[in-house]
C-alpha cells in the first residue's frame, strides 16, 4: 500500500507503506530507500514522536544521543 512517496535529488526515497495502532497510539510505517552511502540527514529530533528502524538490506550508521551504531540486516 504505497499511497505517497517523497523523492530526493540524491536518490533517497521515502514511501508511506502502512499504518497501525499499538499501546502508544496510532503510527505510520514508512520505508526509506537509500541509494547512496552518504549522509542523508543532519541532527534532528521529534518532540512528541518516537522513531524505530529495521534494516532489511545493506548497513546503516546512525548516531543517537552521541552514541554511534552500525546496523546490519535484521537489526532493529
Amino acid at each position: 500500500m504505497r499511497d505517497a512517496a517523497l523523492n530526493f535529488a540524491n536518490g533517497h526515497q521515502v514511501a508511506f507503506v502502512d499504518r497501525g495502532v499499538d499501546d502508544r497510539g496510532p503510527y505510520p510505517r514508512l520505508e526509506h530507500l537509500v541509494r547512496k552511502a552518504e549522509r542523508q540527514a543532519g541532527p534532528y529530533w521529534h518532540p512528541t514522536l518516537a522513531e524505530s528502524w529495521t534494516v532489511r538490506e545493506g548497513r546503516l550508521r546512525f548516531r543517537v544521543d552521541g552514541v554511534e551504531t552500525i546496523a546490519n540486516p535484521g537489526t532493529r
